[in-house]
């Protein structure tokens, strides 16, 4: 899983060593929508067609696979606990790649 958070951010940023706190604070972002959605049963193909239209589906792919292989919860409160657990992690690996340098 390390090498594929790698290589997403490598793929976002093209110089893993480039990757700043504004690229984490994105990929957070990032990692939340994707994250809701998945909780509110939106199909993956669309998540995926929006990833292609927008040109960064590559860079995506393994959020989108880490958020379908989570599973959905019943209740809001489970839903918003998943949602940022999940959009933390995604933050938390890009800022250890990003050194965690202060802005």
């Amino acid at each position: 899983m390390k090498k594929t958070i790698l290589a997403t951010f490598a793929i976002i940023s093209l110089n893993v060593n480039a990757l700043d706190l504004e690229d984490c604070k994105s990929i957070e972002m990032l990692s939340t929508v994707i994250m809701k959605s998945r909780q509110n049963n939106v199909l993956m193909s669309k998540i995926i067609d929006v990833s292609i239209a927008h040109g960064n589906i590559k860079a995506l792919k393994p959020v989108i696979i880490d958020a379908y292989n989570q599973p959905v919860f019943a209740t809001e409160n489970y839903k918003q606990q998943a949602i940022s657990k999940f959009s933390n992690k995604w933050f938390l690996e890009c800022y250890k790649v990003a050194g965690g340098a202060e802005q």
